[in-house]
């Protein structure tokens, strides 16, 4: 109840500040903008899809079942609501009668009711819900300012903050825009060199031909597939009590990286993760891309009904297609039918029989692995002790999924109880999307990925659309990512949305031509500057008069301090993952999985590539809000807490760091320098020259700090730990600038991108 509120408080935010109030007598009202968050948020969940929860025979998400009413009589009589008893009900002041009951914990406002009676006033008219209709391309609307527009994207944006009364941001600042764009594409800010570079660089094409070459960048795709990560629930452990490790599941995370880097075609992306083992003549990448599905939790505690974790990561499967690719919360509907989607159970659990009943779980020596014909080892839940486990641990794999040679029975489970075994189904897709057309007699997982995949999908190419925005924009045209169906937020640009969609499809999927275009946009290159007339109108800036600035996610924090240190190893793209410096005590808090600490330069690779155990994440990971790889997640939450002041400060990747920054700041800025030496330490933390403000305050540090520690020879050491210095060089100097490096490394500013 608390979640469907929630939307619908969202919905109406959205459209309080994204658009003029609907008044009777000037503009008609809507259903699908106006009044079906009210519902929605209101009635649906005693009167919506779920026939299993409606009462008194009342349906009111359908037009046709809406007219018709329940057992207290019509509902809805359309341009009479003295004669609906919808109206009727909501307006009384008889408690035996009023709805939502006088219990409600979120009773209708006077708003709301006037809302819904000047609704039915003007007629009650039902539209489908805007997500399940096809795409299509809308006309770019007039605009005052057509100067400001570089591409149709900005014609849509700039119509909407003008009906607001507002004007865009102006262009942000060259160092901003070279940092905001290196951060976006490949996860990495520039040197102050490649800064200056493009600051210096006067050419009218110098920012499009900056784009072109990140987007060529074999670290662009390190960067996207990462976000893609999130969606898929990687990691390199199974989950639950034994936690043990999928020593092999990087392959897949490579698949991912090298799909991004060569554009393919977004509808492939989604066939070869569903289906690749199933296409004909299967490549080795295309068997590898569908190792998707084997991201899923993975259970071998002992004791366990076999069956029933079998049942239940297929449910984590299917919810993560149903998320991942066509934005639905398909998952409400595993229990009952969905009380707000017009998806049943039943059709729950014909998508399930893709998985349960057709798929199984391999492991194939790597060696092995240009063979179709093997079949590997099955993973089977239960446990895996003695040599048996080494063996595994030890060996090279690829973890695969394969057609079971005899399906498995789909049964309905009533209520969701594993032992409560209803109906049995076969595969097929839900009702209310276009229809999924066989290549047999009985529909397959190929099928289902050519269905997801086609143009007729109303779904997958706008998620896909949204999802890239997302990234670039700070949050999406449609804010709830995962979300698409009747309690998801409506689109705070649709024509928008719906056009880029065309578009997107239209060349070839490619998400690299869609991300070079938003970030050429003069939408994309605005100041992310506070603006109070802003605010006033818009503060969460769904009218994008503004860019966003948000902190950089867990990875590119430490990225980004290894980097500007000049430690960042970036020779190595794909690989095994690392096994970071975690405490002591946390090594062997895993069931038989010991954390053994990668050696060396092995430390130095991208986050990206740092080992995930669900159970014992990296601290570091956690603090800086790294998902737990347990659902799909399109979005990371971002908070602001003194635990990641206190990983700054004393993680040992960023001690490194600094003490790495300090004796950087002692070869390349030689003669003792101190203005020069602060000089750059700002640059190499923040891309942008520094003030000379921000210059002095360095400077008045490092006197400081060297006072102290000129006086101090132990505690000089300490800060030097086994740092070699170059030659001639004081202890208290060297000492003085890793301390202020620290500071600078635990600064907010260092990891901002706006």
């Amino acid at each position: 109840m608390m979640q469907r509120a929630y939307m619908a408080a969202m919905a109406t935010l959205c459209l309080a500040t994204a658009a003029p109030a609907a008044q009777p007598d000037t503009q008609p009202l809507q259903y699908t903008r106006d009044i079906r968050p009210i519902l929605s948020a209101h009635c649906f969940n005693c009167h919506g899809p779920d026939e299993g929860a409606r009462k008194a025979g009342l349906r009111l998400d359908l037009a046709e079942a809406a007219h018709a009413g329940g057992k207290s009589g019509t509902a809805i009589v359309p341009g009479d609501p003295n004669a609906s008893e919808l109206i009727k009900r909501i307006l009384t002041d008889d408690p035996s009668l009023i709805m939502p009951p006088p219990d409600a914990k979120h009773p209708l406002s006077a708003e709301q009711k006037r809302m819904l009676r000047d609704w039915v006033a003007q007629g009650g008219t039902y539209e489908p819900h805007w997500a399940f209709q096809p795409p299509r391309r809308h006309p770019a609307p007039a605009v005052s300012q057509p100067d400001w527009v570089r591409d149709p994207i900005d014609l849509f944006i700039l119509q909407r903050i003008e009906s607001q009364g507002l004007t865009p941001s102006p262009e942000a600042d060259r160092y901003t825009l070279v940092r905001r764009v290196y951060l976006d594409l490949i996860g990495l800010a520039p040197t102050p060199e490649e800064a200056a570079a493009f600051v210096n660089d006067l050419a009218p094409d110098a920012y499009e031909k900056l784009v072109d070459r990140l987007l060529a960048s074999p670290h662009f795709g390190e960067r996207w597939g990462k976000h893609w990560l999130d969606v898929a629930r990687y990691a390199d452990s199974n989950g639950w009590e034994r936690d043990y490790q999928r020593p092999c599941a990087w392959r897949w995370r490579d698949w991912v990286i090298q799909s991004f880097n060569r554009d393919q075609p977004y509808n492939e992306f989604v066939i070869e993760q569903i289906a690749g083992d199933m296409l004909p003549n299967a490549t080795i990448e295309q068997r590898l891309a569908s190792a998707f599905h084997r991201n899923e939790l993975h259970n071998t505690e002992g004791g366990i009904d076999v069956g029933e974790a079998r049942w239940r990561k297929a449910i984590g499967q299917v919810n993560a297609v149903g998320s991942a690719f066509m934005g639905l919360t398909v998952g409400c509907a595993e229990c009952h039918n969905h009380k707000t989607d017009p998806l049943s159970q039943r059709e729950y659990h014909q998508l399930l029989d893709f998985f349960y009943g057709q798929m199984e779980h391999r492991n194939v020596p790597w060696e092995q692995f240009n063979d179709p014909n093997n079949r590997g080892v099955e993973v089977r839940p239960g446990t895996r002790e003695g040599d048996e486990l080494t063996k595994y641990l030890a060996g090279d794999w690829a973890h695969v999924v394969m057609v079971r040679e005899k399906r498995r029975d789909t049964h309905i489970r009533v209520r969701g109880v594993y032992t409560d075994v209803g109906e049995k189904v076969t595969a097929g897709t839900p009702a209310f999307l276009p229809p999924l057309k066989p290549r047999g007699e009985q529909p397959d997982r190929l099928d289902l990925a050519y269905w997801l995949a086609s143009e007729e999908h109303p779904l997958t190419a706008r998620v896909a659309v949204n999802f890239i925005w997302s990234k670039l924009m700070g949050a999406g045209i449609v804010a709830t990512l995962d979300d698409f169906g009747l309690t998801g937020d409506l689109p705070s640009h649709p024509e928008l949305l719906d056009t880029l969609t065309v578009d997107f499809i239209e060349s070839g999927w490619s998400r690299k031509q869609l991300i070079r275009r938003i970030v050429l946009s003069s939408t994309y290159r605005q100041s992310s500057a506070f603006r109070e007339d802003i605010h006033a109108v818009d503060p969460n800036n769904r009218l994008l008069a503004r860019q966003w600035r948000r902190r950089i996610e867990a990875e590119l924090v430490r990225d980004h301090a290894l980097r500007a240190a000049g430690l960042l190893r970036l020779d190595q793209v794909g690989g095994p993952s690392f096994r970071a410096r975690i405490p002591r005590e946390m090594q062997n808090l895993g069931w038989g999985n010991t954390w053994e600490v990668s050696p060396g330069d092995e430390q130095l690779r991208r986050g990206l590539y740092m080992a995930y155990q669900r159970n014992t994440p990296v601290p570091m990971l956690a603090a800086f809000d790294h998902p737990d790889a347990s659902i799909a997640c399109a979005r990371r939450e971002v908070s602001n807490t003194p635990l990641q002041t206190l990983v700054l400060w004393n993680s040992p990747d960023f001690l490194e760091a600094a003490r790495a920054m300090g004796v950087r700041l002692l070869s390349e800025a030689p003669g003792g320098d101190v203005a020069a030496r602060s000089s750059r330490l700002l640059q190499l933390c923040l891309t942008r020259p520094a003030t000379e403000e921000e210059q002095q305050v360095v400077v008045d540090l490092f006197v400081k700090l060297h006072e102290e520690y000129k006086g101090n020879g132990r505690a000089a050491r300490q800060v030097l730990g086994q740092t070699p210095l170059p030659e001639g060089v004081d202890a208290a100097d060297a000492a003085a600038w890793i301390v202020a490096s620290r500071t600078l490394l635990s600064m907010d500013e260092t990891y901002l991108r706006k």
